[in-house]
């Protein structure tokens, strides 16, 4: 079953304050960075339980490391009718 990826607000908050974070450096590098990030959080749509249920949601939203330093919390919506 495919799912359509979801972010919820506090995860599209964490990626603009890393946009801005790393844009103080370099506004390429920041946006190729969070553009990588949102890629690979595209392909959970495929693989949903790769990563495990958040407790801190109420096990109502994954929490998924989606870089080696970067933890997102979403939600993921079947896209099936």
């Amino acid at each position: 079953m495919k799912y359509k990826v979801v972010l919820t607000p506090n995860a599209e908050g964490d990626l603009d304050e890393i946009l801005r974070f790393i844009a103080l450096d370099n506004a390429v590098a920041a946006r190729k960075f969070v553009a990588g990030l949102r890629a690979n959080m595209s392909t959970l749509g495929e693989q949903p339980k790769r990563c495990p249920l958040a407790p801190e949601n109420g096990f109502t939203a994954w929490s998924c490391a989606i870089s080696s330093i970067v933890t997102i919390e979403l939600s993921l919506q079947s896209t099936q009718a």
